[in-house]
């Protein structure tokens, strides 16, 4: 989220285009400095940014830099060569003729396509703000309490920053969700129970030893990342104790940020949908069957909801919409096993496979 001021306060110190860090909920002003809670109310801190007068649409769609790095000014970045590029960013923003016909004939649905990022996941975008404003404030080592894609997106980018990275996670996590991350060179710390847990671990460890942890105490510069989705959109043309889903990244019990979500849906008369496992393997199936894309449930949840909101009548034929497929499928293949056909086996007979196809 972007706020932008043109008050000038001498006291306010200027760290490039951050003008300072403002607590949410009671408004308390800050030097933007290694900080992520309200010393008055312990409240959340967001980037205020100076924003230059000249700068415009046509500043950024000129650039020829095809990451979101492009959006510098917009960054909570200073010094530029504190960035950790790994070049993602810019992903498609796909025109889904065939899936918008499939759902309801909506005529301008498009999918903006972050799975191809180079961790294979939108996360690539905070994560790599976060460490590399990591980097820029000298701290030693970063890391991440994450089920999944940020574990990968953090762990690629410490390992271009020659950072050490510590992954935290729930000890009975799947191996196989962490193979990414560890093969960047990650440390798993494997905490005993729910990814709350893992979550208020990380914390601790992160405060006491000086460890960005990119989703908690660099939160402030880690959420600037993913608005770039959002940037990219418009150049190219939104507590449950043990959630219950196939959509494993979605599934958090306290969500950082999920009150002021609930707030913002509020405060702009938006709608909120719920989809089932079978409605989210269906929205896999479908994606990849009308576009040949292959996306990981959090994915399925999008074109599930799409589908729900068309059904309703919430969504027109003519309105356009845009729905964010956020991580590759490749990470989650065990969510649709079940739903794939069953393989025949045939000898290496000619005239046997040829009878079979038809």
């Amino acid at each position: 989220m972007i706020f932008i001021t043109k008050q000038i306060v001498d006291s306010w110190v200027y760290m490039g285009s951050i003008r300072f860090l403002k607590c949410r909920e009671c408004g308390a002003e800050y030097t933007p400095i290694f900080k992520y809670i309200c010393e008055e109310c312990f409240g959340p801190l967001d980037v205020i940014y100076d924003v230059p007068t000249d700068l415009s649409r046509d500043t950024f769609s000129s650039r020829q830099d095809k990451t979101y790095w492009r959006y510098f000014e917009l960054l909570p970045i200073a010094d530029k060569n504190c960035i950790v590029n790994i070049h993602a960013g810019f992903t498609p923003l796909q025109y889904a003729e065939d899936l918008g016909t499939h759902i309801g004939n909506l005529k301008n649905l498009f999918i903006k396509n972050d799975s191809v990022n180079p961790t294979f996941s939108f996360k690539d975008r905070p994560a790599g703000v976060a460490i590399s404003k990591s980097r820029e404030i000298k701290l030693k080592a970063v890391g991440c309490a994450s089920t999944g894609n940020l574990a990968s997106a953090t762990a690629a980018h410490a390992a271009k920053a020659h950072l050490p990275c510590f992954i935290f996670a729930p000890s009975d996590i799947e191996k196989v969700k962490i193979a990414q991350a560890l093969s960047y060179g990650a440390k798993f710390v494997a905490v005993e129970g729910t990814y709350d847990d893992a979550n208020r671990v990380a914390s601790i460890i992160g405060d006491s030893k000086g460890i960005g942890i990119v989703n908690i105490n660099m939160r402030p510069y880690y959420v600037e990342g993913s608005k770039t989705l959002a940037f990219e959109k418009n150049t190219q043309i939104v507590p449950v104790e043990r959630p219950d889903t196939i959509a494993k990244s979605l599934a958090i019990g306290d969500p950082g940020d999920g009150v002021y979500v609930l707030k913002r849906l509020k405060q702009y008369s938006g709608i909120a949908e719920e989809a089932s496992d079978d409605e989210i393997i269906d929205g896999i199936m479908t994606l990849a069957k009308t576009e040949g894309i292959f996306t990981e449930p959090a994915g399925g949840v999008s074109i599930a909801v799409l589908k729900k909101l068309v059904d309703d009548g919430f969504i027109e034929k003519d309105e356009k919409v845009v729905c964010y497929v956020t991580g590759n499928g490749l990470k989650s293949t065990e969510a649709i096993i079940s739903r794939l056909p069953k393989l025949d086996i045939v000898k290496p007979d000619v005239q046997t496979v040829s009878a079979m196809i038809t």
